[in-house]
Order: structure tokens, then C-alpha cells, then sequence
């Protein structure tokens, strides 16, 4: 995050988004883990929200 925002600013407004899907990149990786459908759904909706802004900057 610290990274990309140098290159996309915008992306300092999605931080909580980030934090919700870092804990996914970590706690589901591994067999046995599973998450719960409703989690799935909020991890899924920031990455919408995340993969446009990112989108929207490669576009320029």
C-alpha cells in the first residue's frame, strides 16, 4: 500500500479496504481455512472497489 499509493494518491482513501483484504491474503491461504460467505462478500467488494481505481489510473 505504502508503495503504490506513491503512484496512484487516490488509492490513500481505500486503506481500510486494504486492511480487510490483507486478512484474507493471510488466514485463507492455507488448506482447512475457510471464510464465511458474508466475510467473502465484503472482501469481494473491496477489491471492486480497489481493482477500479487502480484500473482507472493504468487507463491514462
Amino acid at each position: 500500500m505504502n508503495l503504490c499509493s506513491n503512484l496512484v494518491p487516490t488509492l490513500e482513501e481505500y486503506r481500510s479496504e486494504m486492511a480487510k483484504l490483507s486478512v484474507f491474503a493471510v488466514n485463507f491461504r492455507y488448506p482447512g481455512e475457510f471464510a464465511e460467505p458474508e466475510d467473502a462478500l465484503v472482501a469481494y467488494s473491496a477489491m471492486k472497489k480497489i481493482r477500479n481505481v487502480i484500473r482507472k489510473h493504468l487507463l491514462r
